[in-house]
This record gives C-alpha cells, structure tokens and sequence, in this order.
C-alpha cells in the first residue's frame, strides 16, 4: 500500500488531500484544510476508509498522516465538524478515543484536538 498526498494552495485557503492506494484503488482518503488568519486553521475533512480495510488501523494512520500534516503548516490544533445524519455514532467515539474533545455542539458537533508539541 502506498501513501499520497497532494497539496492544493487557492486564494483564501490552501488544503491537503492524504490518500491511500492498495494497488489501482484508493482505500482510504481524507482532506485537511487550512484557513483562517495566517492560514494556521487546520480542519480535517471527510476521513474515508472502504469497508473493506476498516478495523486495520488504517483510519488511525491517515489520521495521524493529517496531524502531521497541521503540525508541518505550524497548527496549533486541528478541528472537524461530525453530523449525525453524515456519519453513524461510532465515528464520534472513534474521534473521542483519538484525543478529540466536543468544542460546541448545534445541528452539528465540532470538535477540536490541540496538537502543538
């Protein structure tokens, strides 16, 4: 399996798209976009892993491939937004046991992890 990643840069916001390729597939797929004063938002966006490759650790480690990312673009944190109606109740513990802690809850739960050393 081989690692890819691809880095965007538009006007207002530049962002990273991390994939994941098992032979001609892409298995797992994320993107971290960074906004905000100095671009220093880090904002993890739509982790994907194919059913098929769950339950292998692969989530963790194109998770730990977007921390890495943020702190490379001197993050202080990384934040994501998780929606019930988006995504089953599991995702939200899986967040939870990663290190991420609920920063306000509305229509969706935003969630923030603090990842300066």
């Amino acid at each position: 399996m081989e690692t890819k990643v691809f880095t965007t840069h538009w006007p207002d916001c530049d962002h990273s798209t991390i994939v994941y390729i098992d032979g001609d597939q892409i298995v797992a797929t994320c993107m971290v976009s960074y906004e905000g004063k100095n671009k220093k938002e880090a904002v993890l966006w739509n982790l994907q892993v194919k059913k098929d490759y769950r339950n292998g650790g692969l989530g963790k480690l194109l998770l730990k491939a977007a921390i890495y990312d943020a702190v490379l673009h001197k993050c202080p944190s990384i934040d994501l937004e998780w929606s019930a109606h988006e995504a089953e109740g599991w995702v939200l513990d899986w967040y939870k046991r990663e290190g991420f802690k609920v920063d306000s809850c509305y229509n969706k739960v935003r969630m923030k992890k603090d990842i300066k050393k």
